[in-house]
């Protein structure tokens, strides 16, 4: 029973731990709307706006109590992906850049999770290693101090039959602890690996979405580098001209004229 509850409060933390700044995310952007639809209704009349500066204040205080409850290395990443999410409002980076940039903050939270594991099993390890050998000792002590005295048939064994009946508590003690940990440990790195899969599974659209405007806008300054060039060389070689449209603008350029005949004359025709 214990162990369902710890593994519940866990996905309980782990959860606040992953969404928590999504919902600041979120909690933010609807801030920032409130703000400028009070900061609207406050052109009209005064009293609104001092109360409409009051619920700002209060919200961002607010929001500061929030995030000093995420931890700092999650804080620290988040702000990075802010960082990148902002590079991408615009088109001056190429996207192989943006992508390097996510990678790295991925690789790195991915080092800090497998350290911490290591950290948390070495200190699993130890305690349980200091827990078993200071029971042994214990037992030892009370065996040999009770060797040392004469003691009945019947004594001996109910003393004997008392320590092997701790030690079974202990060790199965133990094993169930071993297990908890083991379970935990897994349900960690299972809901840090699909975090991990959520998160680069949006990253990856919106930088699909990203390259689209990117090469798009990269596209659209070549050609008019291109007409650009054209212009200039079209100066160069006579400074009087200045360069035609193309397509049909060109086309309604030439002048109207009688046409010539295709086919052949008729004797008619010859004969004027």
């Amino acid at each position: 029973m214990n162990s369902n509850l710890r593994t519940r409060t866990h996905r309980k933390l782990l959860v606040f731990r992953m969404t928590g700044p999504l919902v600041l995310l979120w909690l933010l952007g609807c801030s920032g709307i409130q703000k400028r639809d009070q900061m609207k209704s406050s052109e009209s009349s005064e009293g609104e706006k001092n109360e409409s500066e009051i619920t700002i204040k209060s919200d961002r205080s607010y929001l500061d109590d929030l995030r000093k409850e995420v931890p700092e290395d999650v804080r620290s990443e988040n702000d990075e992906l802010a960082t990148i999410l902002n590079l991408m409002s615009g088109t001056k980076n190429p996207p192989s850049e943006i992508n390097n940039r996510f990678q790295h903050i991925l690789r790195r939270s991915r080092k800090k999770f497998e350290d911490q594991q290591r950290r948390d099993r070495s200190q699993f390890d130890r305690s349980e290693r200091k827990k078993r050998d200071e029971f042994l000792a214990t037992k030892k002590k009370e065996q040999e101090k009770f060797l040392n005295e004469k003691r009945s048939k019947e004594e001996r064994a109910e003393f004997f039959r008392n320590h092997d009946e701790e030690k079974r508590l202990f060790f199965s003690d133990l094993q169930d602890r071993r297990r908890e940990f083991e379970s935990e440990t897994r349900i960690k790195r299972n809901d840090q690996e699909s975090y991990f899969r959520e998160r680069t599974s949006t990253f990856n659209q919106e930088l699909k979405d990203y390259s689209k405007r990117y090469y798009e806008s990269e596209n659209a300054l070549r050609l008019k580098k291109q007409m650009e060039q054209k212009a200039q060389r079209m100066k160069r070689s006579d400074p009087s001209a200045t360069p035609q449209p193309s397509g049909l603008e060109d086309f309604n350029q030439i002048p109207n004229t009688p046409g010539i005949p295709l086919g052949p004359s008729s004797g008619n025709e010859k004969d004027q």
